[in-house]
């Protein structure tokens, strides 16, 4: 996740495609990206939840809701161009990944247990591809490597 808030003779546009990533906190999407959210009803009994350091936009309270901005438009298959001196991870759109020029994708998955009765749970699309299992959810990411 980018914490700098300046910005360089580097910075892009994200190019088109069909994937997501963190929101920063108290800003908002990057141009021709789109808002979206994913809440965990998260348990109600011996609930642990605590953070520090930097967290994507969002509430982490006794329930969690994190924020991400997704391009939705273009193709997964049509690879983008984004630096490739170390790895990165995007949320894919949908199952696939989005192909990017330079780099290896594995997709992996993330199980979030969640609230077992009356859950909460909920989405904002677009968010990241996701499944439910039961009332939990599991949330796709593709982590790039170097070829």
């Amino acid at each position: 996740m980018k914490t700098l808030q300046k910005f360089t003779l580097y910075d892009r546009n994200w190019p088109e495609g069909k994937y997501c990533v963190y929101k920063a906190k108290s800003r908002g999407c990057p141009t021709g990206m789109n808002a979206g959210w994913i809440r965990w009803d998260d348990e109600d009994r011996r609930n642990d939840n605590s953070y520090e350091g930097s967290v994507p936009d969002g509430t982490y309270n006794k329930d969690t809701v994190i924020r991400y901005c997704c391009q939705e438009k273009g193709f997964a298959e049509n690879p983008i161009y984004l630096p490739t001196d170390s790895p990165f991870y995007l949320f894919p759109l949908t199952k696939q990944c989005q192909k990017v020029e330079g780099m290896t994708d594995t997709l992996q998955w993330i199980y979030f247990d969640t609230q077992n009765f009356n859950t909460k749970n909920g989405q904002g699309w677009p968010h990241p591809f996701r499944r439910s299992y039961y009332t939990d959810h599991i949330v796709y990411q593709c982590y790039y490597t170097p070829k």
